[in-house]
């Protein structure tokens, strides 16, 4: 496994692991693919800075020395696609990869949110951008989601939107995968086809990818044939899955509950199964069937009481960026233009009483002059740049806490015993 690491001068370097069993904890990126990529020949020649993907390299390197990772890994750089031996095996390795890296950040490029929450509608407009995102639409980044333990979603500015965990109601909505599926379940649970069927939307620049990129879901390995054409690598993929060790069995209960009068008896509104048609038609026409208040998340026991509460003062009287419920659609209507909502600065974290002060603010020398990673504010664009290129700047070790005069002594730090002497006590527990 080839991974990145970046040295005390701050540029980039290529570090190759065979073995596993001394491969160091890495970060991994997950993203979908531009137009201008940094590909391993241009990393190797000591070209491509000016493409656009090298900020998504830049990124990666960040996020990873935020969570005190050293290492990191990128498909666009990482990979040699010019030795197809080397291709096979990163593909067949892929899923064992993303499993094994201790943080996953997934870059959407298509995905920004407004500096300020000045909108009512703001939460269902960040909640459509992430649900119309290309990342979901993609047949590699399928086990990029499911493989990894811990996967972190962020904008194409860089800003955290959330994990697995706290978005996974957002993601299965959008997927249609089960929450138990990304979340560690092992996948030998769920069936052949179900598995299939998580893949079905996703399309991938190469038809045999659709299938290659399943390897790992399925646990299986095959030689990649390019030019085979779909269909064909298809029928390898299912003659992979019927000589694993498992194969049979799964196949035989996909089988079972395919004819088995429980296939087919759900019903995806309440999350509940049933043995046959007509108890899924009972429950279908009954009280407790699509009577529920998805924005309040509250459930009613007939469909005459969810009318009256979609007509009550409760529904729908929710600050959902304040965080507040209101009585009355009037004392919604007042707060919405009182001086408590949506005078925000997220950049800044700070709130304003007015518009005038937030754009006073906005306009000021204060606005977007921090840097986050050192937790520092400067008073104009100069001073912040001059402490950009100081080394004052990058020199924490976040793990450790500790603040470094010179890159130098930094490095010192990450190469002594001092340093991940806390991670390494507790990985030996794993």
């Amino acid at each position: 496994m080839r991974l990145l690491k970046c040295g005390p001068d701050g540029e980039f370097s290529f570090a190759e692991f065979f073995d596993e069993c001394t491969t160091p904890e890495y970060a991994i990126l997950s993203h979908t693919w531009g137009l201008e990529e940094v590909t391993f020949k241009d990393f190797a020649s000591g070209i491509g800075k000016d493409k656009t993907g090298y900020n998504k390299i830049r990124f990666c390197a960040q996020q990873a020395a935020h969570d005190s990772l050293q290492y990191f890994w990128v498909d666009t750089c990482c990979i040699d696609k010019s030795s197809s031996t080397e291709l096979q095996e990163a593909i067949n390795s892929m899923f064992r990869w993303y499993r094994n890296a201790v943080k996953c950040y997934v870059y959407l490029s298509d995905v920004s949110l407004p500096l300020l929450n000045t909108a009512i509608g703001f939460t269902k407009a960040w909640e459509l951008s992430f649900r119309g995102s290309r990342w979901f639409t993609r047949g590699w980044t399928l086990q990029e989601l499911i493989a990894p333990a811990s996967v972190k979603f962020y904008s194409k500015d860089g800003q955290f939107l959330g994990d697995k965990v706290s978005l996974e109601q957002l993601i299965y909505e959008t997927t249609n995968i089960p929450i138990r599926a990304f979340q560690g379940t092992p996948l030998s649970v769920f069936g052949i086809e179900e598995r299939m069927a998580w893949a079905k939307p996703r399309q991938t620049k190469r038809e045999e990818d659709t299938v290659y990129s399943l390897l790992g879901i399925f646990d299986v390995h095959m030689p990649l044939i390019y030019g085979e054409r779909k269909v064909h690598a298809l029928k390898r993929l299912y003659e992979e899955i019927r000589k694993s060790p498992k194969g049979p069995a799964i196949l035989q209960a996909d089988d079972q509950h395919l004819t088995s009068p429980a296939h087919s008896f759900d019903c995806n509104q309440c999350n509940k199964s049933f043995g046959s048609q007509s108890a899924l038609a009972q429950h279908l026409s009954s009280l407790v069937h699509g009577v529920n208040c998805d924005k309040c998340n509250k459930s009613f026991g007939s469909q005459s009481a969810l009318d009256q509460h979609l007509s009550s003062p409760a529904h729908e009287l929710n600050c959902n960026k304040c965080r507040k419920s209101f009585g009355s659609q009037s004392a919604f209507d007042q707060h919405l233009t009182s001086p408590a909502h949506s005078f925000d600065c997220n950049q800044c974290n700070k709130s304003f009483g007015n518009q005038s002060a937030l754009d006073q603010h906005l306009s000021s020398p204060a606005h977007e002059l921090d840097c986050n990673q050192c937790n520092k504010s400067f008073s104009s664009q100069s001073a912040l740049a001059q402490h950009l290129s100081s080394p004052a700047h990058d020199l924490n070790c976040n793990k450790c806490n500790k603040y470094f005069g010179s890159q130098i002594a930094l490095a010192q730090h990450l190469m002594s015993p001092t340093h991940g002497f806390v991670q390494r006590r507790r990985s030996s527990g794993r």
